[in-house]
């Protein structure tokens, strides 16, 4: 600083960074006040509705909700998944306002668009370009539709679905997959929703490593919470395999989480926020242990980190090994959070 004659040096600052803590604190508050835009495929079936109600529940009042509905061009009453009943944009828009004020939204946070596709085009196709570039968020119910018959055969796999496998791959932005099994987000009438409370609180997880990836999966899972929430991240250790990397360790994870636990609820006045260390026993994998832990728990969202790896064999994407199995076969409801910019 200078006297005001500009002449003489009255305190030197140094110059370095804020303390990482503080940073930390200021980045988490910023990020949870910024405006997101979530974008949720309908296809006019009730697991669609539940993942719109689901984004609703996920929503503050800066973010907004476009309910995105895939149209077959060739034929203006079949609809992406040929489940339900097809709307025009404003019908659509009407039903998705009605269901978003029971969550205490304003009508112009939300909108609704229909989109076509010429004969012979993929909906995945048009929901990836949509969401590419509009959303922030994206949901879509994981309808699996060989599910009941593979869990009948004993099989522990959750198919996704055609058109959600490919928006998980191929979507850049967070992808939230609603289960047909979840109950948190079904259909309520006007008068059984509580006006005071009408977002049940949720309980979400987190499955971290000492990567950055995770870490934005922890920011992820802290911006979708409200007072009230409970929030809860898993470290899977293998106590028989000693990591060589000493950000992967236990001694610099556990701190690091536990301190950003104590930080997300006291910003975001959340009822539990704990870290939870699970030893790796008995030959099972790692998201096996994460499934299991979060079935135990009643988790209603896992949010896992992914990063998004070339297949050179078939030119395509895949994700890593561990988000992958999560998304294929835990019942919960998941995001998969991505290494893109």
């Amino acid at each position: 600083l200078l006297d005001l004659a500009g002449k003489q040096q009255l305190l030197t600052l140094p110059n370095r960074a804020p303390a990482p803590t503080l940073a930390r604190t200021r980045a988490m508050s910023a990020a949870a006040n910024r405006k997101a835009t979530f974008v949720v495929a309908v296809d006019g079936s009730e697991l669609s509705w539940k993942a719109m109600r689901a984004a609703c529940a996920l929503m503050h009042e800066q973010d907004s909700l476009i309910v995105l509905q895939i149209q077959d061009g060739a034929d203006t009453d079949s609809i992406a998944g040929k489940d339900g009943q097809a709307h025009d944009a404003d019908t659509l828009g009407t039903k998705a306002a009605v269901e978003a004020l029971k969550y205490r939204l304003r009508r112009e946070q939300v909108h609704a668009e229909v989109k076509e596709i010429p004969p012979g085009a993929k909906v995945s196709q048009t929901l990836i370009s949509y969401a590419n570039a509009r959303a922030k968020n994206f949901i879509i119910g994981a309808s699996g539709r060989g599910q009941e018959m593979t869990r009948r055969r004993g099989s522990s796999e959750m198919p996704l679905g055609t058109v959600a496998a490919e928006c998980l791959y191929h979507i850049k932005v967070p992808v939230v997959l609603i289960r047909r099994n979840t109950t948190k987000f079904d259909f309520k009438q006007s008068e059984d929703i509580d006006p005071y409370h009408p977002r049940p609180a949720l309980k979400f997880a987190v499955g971290v490593d000492g990567s950055n990836v995770s870490r934005r999966a922890f920011d992820k899972a802290v911006s979708f919470t409200f007072p009230g929430d409970s929030l809860v991240v898993l470290h899977v250790q293998d106590s028989g395999n000693r990591p060589t990397d000493p950000m992967q360790t236990m001694k610099h994870i556990k701190p690091l989480y536990e301190a950003e636990c104590a930080k997300s609820a006291s910003l975001r006045k959340l009822a539990e926020s704990a870290f939870a260390a699970i030893d790796r026993r008995g030959g099972d994998s790692i998201g096996n242990h994460i499934g299991r832990a979060c079935e135990e728990a009643e988790v209603d969202l896992l949010v896992m980190g992914s990063i998004v790896l070339a297949d050179p064999s078939t030119k395509g994407m895949y994700l890593g090994s561990v988000s992958a199995y999560c998304a294929k076969h835990c019942a919960t409801n998941i995001c998969i959070v991505k290494n893109y910019v």
